[in-house]
């Protein structure tokens, strides 16, 4: 996917699944302090791509690794520090 805005903050996450048996699984993680439960995402550094930064975040913020499955999914928007932020989402499977 490719996203050209460079003047909205670009973000990419992983939806991060394995399958067990007959059980697809899927991790969601969350900060100590929130009861709200996310997908790991983060900022696309300069020079990293989008797919990259998602299987980053996978690992720095949920310790999975894993390979991407296709392109992104799809996209999303949000507000923070008065700031709009677009994110790239990628189903990941973990390895």
């Amino acid at each position: 996917m490719s996203m050209t805005n460079t003047s909205i903050p670009q973000q990419a996450a992983a939806i991060a699944v394995r399958r067990t048996g007959h059980t697809l699984e899927v991790c969601l993680i969350r900060k100590k302090e929130s009861k709200n439960w996310r997908i790991p995402k983060g900022l696309v550094d300069p020079g990293d791509t989008h797919e990259q930064t998602a299987l980053n975040e996978a690992w720095e913020e949920a310790g999975l690794k894993g390979r991407l499955l296709g392109d992104a999914v799809g996209t999303y928007e949000y507000e923070k520090w008065y700031t709009t932020f677009v994110v790239a989402v990628y189903v990941m499977e973990v390895l």
